[in-house]
């Protein structure tokens, strides 16, 4: 089976970017953020950018950076967790690869945003609920939207990132890169 790509979705803090980095690595992909590369593209931080811009341009940003990467071929892609938001990021997802949701429970969100140093930066509040029931709330509302854009789920509460990485290339029959 020939794949375009491998974009992984889901929630703040399920794992996209780590599982991302280690997926590329062993399938030989380039790996891609898309945060990462709309910060990179506009010079500011996500919480800057929906500070001074607010959330509906910011998602529109989020949509050109999307469309631009669904263009090009060998990469496992972490998309934001609310890219799932917009009808075109899910129908760019699903005519230029194949989609894994990550799933986590929102404990384990909120105790990764809680760890996670980045996430003042990343991951400005959604809601004015205290975190606990903003994670609880906000996966809750995207479910489906997560469900209509996946090809596949992956929970990964108790699993390693090998484990992860082996489950998705096993799914997709892929052959992996040769080990050194």
């Amino acid at each position: 089976m020939d794949i375009k790509n491998i974009f992984l979705i889901g929630y703040r803090c399920s794992g996209k970017t780590t599982v991302g980095k280690a997926l590329a690595l062993r399938l030989n992909f380039n790996f891609v953020d898309t945060d990462a590369m709309l910060v990179q593209k506009y010079g500011l931080i996500i919480a800057k950018i929906i500070a001074e811009k607010g959330w509906q341009k910011f998602r529109k940003m989020e949509e050109a950076v999307i469309k631009k990467v669904c263009n090009q071929k060998h990469q496992v892609v972490a998309f934001g967790g609310g890219a799932v938001l917009s009808h075109q990021n899910i129908t760019a997802i699903q005519n230029n690869g194949k989609s894994v949701w990550l799933q986590v429970t929102p404990e384990i969100v909120r105790q990764r945003m809680l760890q996670d140093k980045s996430t003042p930066d990343m991951r400005p509040a959604l809601t004015s609920l205290n975190l606990m029931d903003e994670i609880t709330q906000t996966l809750k509302q995207r479910e489906p939207l997560y469900r209509r854009a996946m090809d596949f789920a992956v929970s990964n509460e108790h699993l390693s990132i090998s484990q992860i990485c082996d489950i998705i290339i096993k799914h997709y029959n892929f052959p992996e890169r040769e080990k050194i």
